[in-house]
């Protein structure tokens, strides 16, 4: 998994840049997207499990315990916020509220959940005052920080459970707070696994609500399976 939450590429070839990642996420958007406008009803690229999420249990906006738990059986996109970012933060909630929309619209069993990278600041209060200023229906999108206002176990489950780059808390000459952190949205199965890294372009959004679309429906099926054992 590189650094900034894209899978590895698995396919060898004698040319460095055939070797990058970013090159092949670049393919493979091109292709699912394309695959989106010219092949309506059909079955789209399958994607790999890449890995488990960890279990966890932070604290919602309403102040209550949530964790894995709570998203077993759910398709969801996982984000990386904090209040006070006034450059990529307020982007990625733009397109969550985008998600949330056509989820909806759609009659999508799919869940947002927007992890705090500044628990210390992010107390509960706070981010249901920025759950409100993005129209965050909370039977549909979770915000969450920590129970102490700590980082590490936060931390930690960004960096290793999501694989994903996450730098230490910084405050700029002007006092203002800076955190390093992924932009990507994560896509979960319903069964806690990572199955893609997203960003939060116009195309990018489509494909995710195909995707969680064709998840739910998976989802669906090995529920009915299993049912009927």
């Amino acid at each position: 998994m590189t650094s900034d939450g894209l899978p590895p590429d698995a396919a060898s070839a004698p040319r460095p840049l055939l070797r990058s990642p970013w090159l092949w996420a670049a393919v493979f958007g091109v292709v699912v997207l394309t695959g989106l406008k010219t092949c309506s009803g059909k079955r789209l690229v399958p994607l790999d499990k890449i890995s488990a999420v960890p279990a966890f249990t932070l604290v919602d906006q309403a102040g209550r315990p949530f964790g894995s738990e709570d998203l077993k059986g759910h398709v969801w996109v996982a984000s990386f916020i904090f209040t006070t970012c006034s450059t990529v933060c307020p982007r990625l909630s733009d397109a969550n509220a985008e998600l949330q929309r056509r989820f909806a619209a759609e009659n999508l069993d799919a869940r947002l959940v927007s992890f705090t990278v500044d628990p210390e600041m992010d107390r509960p209060a706070l981010l249901t005052s920025y759950a409100q200023r993005y129209g965050a229906d909370p039977a549909r999108w979770t915000f969450l920080t920590t129970a102490d206002g700590g980082t590490a176990a936060l931390y930690e489950l960004i960096a290793k459970g999501f694989q994903l780059a996450m730098g230490e808390r910084a405050a700029d000459s002007a006092g203002a707070v800076d955190i390093s952190h992924s932009t990507k949205l994560v896509l979960v199965d319903a069964d806690g696994f990572i199955r893609y890294y997203f960003d939060s372009s116009e195309d990018q959004l489509a494909i995710i609500v195909a995707y969680a679309r064709e998840l739910g429906i998976e989802a669906a099926e090995a529920a009915r399976e299993e049912a009927a054992r």
